[in-house]
């Protein structure tokens, strides 16, 4: 620790450049903020020597770092994403070793030897030597380095029960936690099963050899096995939901009660499988409908593709065969492929222009036969020249003239109206902006402030614009006008 050597300091500075490149100007300042309170150094005083323009010099804040840290001091600051990973498995495996030490020792070693090679030979590997044919026995705990290294936390949970205690509960919850980020599962709350996108699995061996030789690995994997869907097991993962996007989206609480409505009532009825119905969401420009409706899918565990209906041909949104030089999946190939799961969601803005019997072919017609269950469990992928499933995909359309869009659309979704929003909620609203653009720079929301007269300003202006567009610009200008300001708090 402490300040470098300036031998050292140009080969740091790369070091830093290199681990820092995807990183915000931001971050690099969070970490040398951080860096000088290690050391003990006045933060004000910096500040005030820099300036402002210091803040936004990204090759000066690296050189104040090279002369701060050491080539380890980096490694350990700025992991790469596999010395990330290996740390997570490393901590998986500690983690594991102390659950067997606990949960493992009253289970007969010959048992444990059983446990390990039926999975080795699973995996075509060769078994433990046979202690009966004279091989030296293993000890207990090179056994359990073999488990943490061959099994899954279910499986080792499964093979040995935890015992009833506090510290044994709390032990397999971060044993848990720590898989999960291992092998991304997703978000906490959900989980998965398993359905086919063809409707007839068969049919994928039989595709024309002029369709397959267009298709990349991900699409052939879509047809080639049965994909995963985002489901729920418990409403807990709801109500959170529910109360962070009505926070986010004060003016809007009903369509999230709504929404989430359905699902809630799909869970009790025994769906775990994750459906909205398909979900017309009307207001007027800058309301945060295409924001709230990826934002609520988004918190679902959802992959959420996004696309816009005004005056596009149907061929954008449909595709066609993957036998033409001019290829291209449907909208619905995309999200699935995408996404890897059966029900990606689908945020569809402007259906209200929307192509309707013109040259570039009738979008609208087009969707109505995916919006309908029935149908859609057997719809014509021209890309793949096959029947596919696309009943499982969540959509949310949405339109800012009602009027305008076809009877037979509107038939097929539930509409929700997105009210402007007014005075009532511009605190609440500005506290949602301020943490996006956070976390779009990646520095804490703390680092900015927005004073007592800002929000008196903004509600002022708010009965001018009504729009959470205008709002979100305002702020975020008021931001980078307080920005030397922010890092002196």
């Amino acid at each position: 620790m402490g300040r470098s050597k300036k031998s050292d300091v140009l080969k740091i500075e790369e070091l830093l450049d290199e681990r820092t490149k995807d990183w915000s100007v931001w971050g690099v300042y969070g970490l040398l903020e951080s860096r000088m309170r290690e050391l003990g150094e006045d933060l004000q005083d910096f500040n005030t020597s820099v300036g402002r323009k210091g803040f936004e010099d990204r090759n000066l804040l690296i050189s104040l770092l090279a002369d701060r840290m050491s080539m380890s001091d980096v490694i350990l600051a700025c992991p790469t994403r596999d010395e990330r990973e290996k740390r997570v498995e490393r901590s998986f495996k500690q983690h594991a070793l102390k659950y067997l030490e606990e949960n493992a020792g009253h289970v007969d070693l010959m048992e444990i030897y059983d446990i390990i090679n039926a999975r080795l030979e699973s995996r075509g590997e060769k078994p433990l030597p046979d202690p009966d044919a004279g091989a030296d026995l293993l000890l207990r705990n090179e056994c359990y380095k073999i488990i943490v290294h061959s099994l899954n936390l279910k499986e080792i949970k499964e093979r040995f029960p935890e015992e009833n205690t506090e510290d044994a509960r709390n032990d397999v919850s971060s044993l848990q936690k720590e898989l999960e980020d291992l092998d991304d599962k997703g978000n906490q709350g959900a989980e998965r099963h398993e359905f086919s996108f063809l409707t007839d699995p068969t049919v994928a061996k039989r595709l024309p050899s002029t369709v397959k030789k267009n298709l990349n690995d991900r699409q052939k994997r879509v047809i080639d096995v049965p994909l995963p869907a985002v489901g729920l097991y418990d409403l807990k993962k709801l109500d959170a939901v529910q109360e962070t996007l009505s926070d986010k989206y004060p003016h809007a609480v009903n369509v999230v009660d709504g929404i989430l409505g359905g699902v809630r009532r799909g869970f009790r009825f025994g769906q775990s499988k994750i459906t909205i119905r398909p979900i017309l969401l009307v207001g007027k420009p800058g309301t945060g409908k295409s924001t709230l409706a990826a934002d609520l899918m988004k918190s679902l565990g959802l992959p959420v593709t996004r696309a816009s209906a005004a005056g596009v041909a149907d061929i954008t949104f449909f595709g066609t065969s993957a036998g033409y030089s001019s290829a291209m999946p449907s909208l619905i190939t995309t999200a699935i492929v995408n996404g890897t799961i059966i029900n990606p969601g689908i945020v569809l803005d402007e259906v209200d222009k929307a192509t309707q019997g013109s040259s570039n072919g009738d979008l609208v017609d087009g969707l109505l036969s995916v919006l309908e269950p029935v149908e859609a469990r057997a719809w014509h992928e021209k890309f793949f020249q096959a029947e596919v499933d696309a009943s499982h995909l969540n959509w949310i359309l949405t339109a800012n003239d009602i009027d305008r869009v076809p009877a037979p659309l509107v038939s097929r979704c539930t509409v929700y109206r997105v009210p402007a929003p007014d005075v009532a909620h511009v605190g609440a609203l500005v506290a949602s902006v301020v943490d996006d653009y956070a976390a779009e720079l990646g520095v804490d929301p703390r680092f900015f402030s927005i004073t007592a007269g800002d929000l008196e300003y903004l509600r002022e202006t708010m009965p001018k614009h009504r729009s959470t567009r205008v709002l979100k610009e305002l702020v975020r200008l008021i931001l980078d006008e307080h920005e030397s300001d922010c890092f002196h708090a």
